[in-house]
C-alpha cells in the first residue's frame, strides 16, 4: 500500500521532471483518465499545489481509461508514433497501454512508465438461484474466471470452470445463462 509520502514523493519527482521554469511562469500539469481514484488525485494535487515552492496549477479530468489513454498517448484522432501529440502530461486508467501502443510510442523515441499508483475493489453480484448465503460458502470464482465472464468466453454457469470451482452448485437448467 502506497503511503502519502511516497505518492507526495513520486508526484514531487514528476514535477522536477516535467519541465524547469521562470520563477513567473506557472508550471501547468494536466491529466485525465479513469474515475475512480479521481477524488484521490484531486487531493493529492491540492497538497503538492499548497506545499510548491514556485507557481504551479494541476488538473485531473476524470473521463474514462480509454479517454485518457488516448489523450496521453496522442492518439486522439488515431494518431501515434511519429505523430505523437499528448494533450496530458500523465493518464490514468485501468488497463495498461496496448503492445502496440507502447511500440509504436518507444519507436518514436517516447518514453514513460506504468506506475501502480490506486488500487480499487471491485464487487461481483449474481443472481444464481440456490447458492448459500452463509460466509465462505457462497458463489467461488478467481479473478480469471471473473474476467473470461466479462469478456464473454464463458457464458453459462456450468461451464466446467465455474462448476470446478463450485462442485455443489445446483442450477435449475443446463446452460443457465450468465447475463452481464
Amino acid at each position: 500500500m502506497w503511503t502519502k509520502t511516497a505518492i507526495l514523493s513520486l508526484l514531487g519527482g514528476m514535477l522536477a521532471l516535467r519541465a524547469v521554469v521562470m520563477a513567473d511562469d506557472v508550471l501547468q500539469v494536466h491529466g485525465s483518465g479513469t474515475t475512480n481514484p479521481s477524488k484521490c488525485f484531486w487531493l493529492i494535487m491540492d497538497l503538492i499545489m499548497d506545499r510548491a515552492k514556485l507557481p504551479l496549477r494541476m488538473t485531473y479530468r476524470a473521463v474514462g481509461s480509454s479517454t485518457g489513454q488516448a489523450e496521453f498517448i496522442g492518439n486522439i484522432n488515431g494518431t501515434t508514433g511519429a505523430d505523437f501529440v499528448p494533450v496530458n502530461d500523465f493518464g490514468s486508467g485501468d488497463i495498461p497501454i496496448s503492445t502496440e501502443y507502447y511500440n509504436s510510442l518507444t519507436a518514436a523515441g517516447v518514453e514513460f512508465v506504468h506506475l501502480p499508483l490506486v488500487l480499487g475493489a471491485i464487487s461481483l453480484f449474481h443472481s444464481v438461484p440456490n447458492v448459500s448465503t452463509e460466509p465462505g460458502q457462497g458463489l467461488n470464482l478467481t479473478a480469471c474466471v471473473i474476467s473470461r465472464i466479462f469478456k464473454r468466453e464463458i457464458t453459462t454457469w456450468d461451464h466446467e470452470d465455474v462448476v470446478a470451482m463450485n462442485p455443489n452448485l445446483d442450477l435449475p437448467s443446463s446452460n443457465y445463462p450468465i447475463t452481464v
